[in-house]
């Protein structure tokens, strides 16, 4: 009967011993998950703003430049020079080789449908 009280008060003693260290171990394990990961969340929110801010940037300059040079052109040129095709077609080439951002819309004469086509004119590298 002896024999039967101390296995009972060995296995008490052995899972005491198994429990006590493994508690403050999961505690520590999940406070060091919650600031590991908050961390981590912190550091790509604070990238991803960065790019988008950078991205944002650049999108401002690049429609400031291309309204800087349509301003130029209404200004340099008169209503009744523009409305001449050949005139307006070298002042759109003139635009095409400071930037490929300007897009003819008007009808390709080539298409066999005669629909209106996004064409792009001068040369591209």
């Amino acid at each position: 009967m002896n024999e039967h009280r101390y296995a009972r008060l060995r296995k008490l003693i052995l899972a005491t011993m198994i429990l006590v260290p493994a508690i403050p171990f999961y505690i520590v394990m999940g406070i060091g998950y919650y600031y590991f990961t908050t961390s981590i969340e912190n550091s790509t929110m604070a990238s991803m703003k960065r790019i988008v801010e950078d991205h944002r940037q650049m999108i401002e300059t690049f429609l400031r430049e291309r309204k800087s040079d349509l301003e130029f052109v209404a200004e340099s040129y008169t209503f009744d020079d523009l409305g001449d095709p050949i005139w307006l077609y070298k002042v759109f080439n003139l635009l095409q080789n400071k930037s490929a951002a300007f897009v003819d819309l008007t009808r390709d004469p080539t298409s066999s449908s005669g629909g209106t086509t996004a064409r792009r004119t001068g040369s591209r590298r």
